[in-house]
């Protein structure tokens, strides 16, 4: 199988799986090899990293980009500074999705960066719904 951030090449090769840029930083998040889950995850979340997901987000599984996009909230008001504009280039990729969990999420998130605030009336009330009940399940 297929670890967090890789794909497959469809050339052969004696190399295995490549890793995806930024994927170091999923498979933190994910808790792989010992990960720190997304709490921690904006400490390594450099503006290098940010950009690098920014380029290849729509390459990433729904369940990698959840797991970046999750980690925004978690970041201090200095990476907000520095990175707000690469932060909600990312966040604009993920309100088109074609997965709506990363859709619902992205709209969630939106002008997150910018204000520092998550505005929960930007999404409708069934994903805050189904949202609350998961995180109570956890």
């Amino acid at each position: 199988g297929l670890q967090v951030g890789t794909r497959q090449s469809a050339q052969p090769s004696n190399e295995g799986p490549r890793l995806l840029p930024g994927a170091e930083f999923l498979q933190g998040v994910s808790g792989a090899d010992g990960g720190w889950g997304a709490v921690g995850a904006f400490q390594i979340l450099k503006p290098e990293v940010l950009a690098q997901i920014n380029e290849w987000f729509k390459g990433y599984s729904p369940c990698e980009k959840l797991q970046c996009l999750l980690a925004f909230p978690h970041a201090k008001v200095a990476h907000l500074t520095k990175s707000k504009h690469v932060m909600q280039s990312i966040i604009e990729q993920a309100v088109l999705d074609t997965d709506e969990w990363v859709r619902a999420l992205g709209r969630l998130l939106s002008g997150y960066p910018a204000t520092g605030a998550i505005k929960c009336c930007q999404v409708d009330s069934e994903f805050v719904y189904r949202l609350t009940e998961v995180v109570r399940l956890n």
